[in-house]
């Protein structure tokens, strides 16, 4: 039997993800790992994490996800333009 102290990584690579925004920890599909899910998470998100931020352009006639390979928009603040 594994220490619980130690994390098993084979439950942890099908159960967490982490990133700099937030922890997400979710149950998987295997009843004889997991209860059965209480809510119809899998409806609104078919893979159940959430999926990363993606960056958001303002235009003046409506939003849109810049491509990624154009690198002269800026669209995230700075930091000083955070904190003013």
């Amino acid at each position: 039997m594994q220490d619980p102290a130690e994390p098993n990584l084979a439950w942890y690579s099908v159960h967490v993800r982490e990133s700099q925004y937030f922890l997400q920890v979710i149950k998987c599909a295997d009843e004889s790992c997991c209860s059965p899910p209480r809510s119809a998470l899998k409806s609104v998100l078919a893979e159940t994490f959430m999926p990363p931020p993606c960056p958001i352009l303002q235009t003046p006639s409506k939003l849109v996800v810049p491509s990624f390979l154009d690198r002269n928009i800026q669209v995230l603040a700075t930091s000083c333009e955070v904190v003013r």
